[in-house]
């Protein structure tokens, strides 16, 4: 897993590699939704979090966490 490979090769603890998976997935979220927003998929979707759910595999838990 991801977690693993940047302890490793950076040194990172566990907090500080999942703070950095969280900002990139973050960015990589925010692209893919201003994507299906500028493309009309998010105005057909059931709702935007079915569609976070089912199109991004996004997990909750992390929306409601502080990425700051």
């Amino acid at each position: 897993y991801c977690f693993g490979y940047l302890k490793e090769i950076f040194g990172l603890n566990k907090s500080k590699a999942e703070r950095i998976m969280l900002e990139v997935f973050s960015v990589f979220y925010l692209r893919r939704l201003s994507k299906a927003f500028s493309q009309g998929e998010l105005e057909r979707a059931t709702s935007k979090g079915t569609f976070l759910r089912s199109e991004l595999h996004f997990d909750p838990f992390h929306s409601s966490e502080d990425s700051s």
